[in-house]
């Protein structure tokens, strides 16, 4: 459930956000590219995950995943644009 929440919370804020900054004659493009990438990384994510549950159990994947995850979400943070987004 928390997922489900975390996952809807986001697409609402990201969707609203790429509406708000991409000029309209570029929104389709820009909006088929980032769906077409989602759904592409998703499915590797899920081979790459279930290769790496495998090799070295599933207490380090949540680990690394997690500090990949908090990372990329840090560096993000680093560009000025994010920053000051309202």
């Amino acid at each position: 459930m928390l997922f489900g929440a975390s996952t809807a919370a986001f697409g609402l804020i990201w969707t609203n956000t790429l509406q708000e900054m991409v000029p309209r004659h570029m929104l389709g493009r820009a909006s088929s590219i980032d769906f077409l990438w989602s759904f592409v990384f998703v499915a590797v994510g899920f081979g790459v995950v279930g290769w790496a549950t495998d090799a070295e159990g599933a207490p380090t994947v949540f680990v690394v995943g997690g500090a990949v995850s908090a990372g990329l979400s840090a560096l993000g943070l680093l560009h000025r644009g994010v920053r000051q987004m309202d």
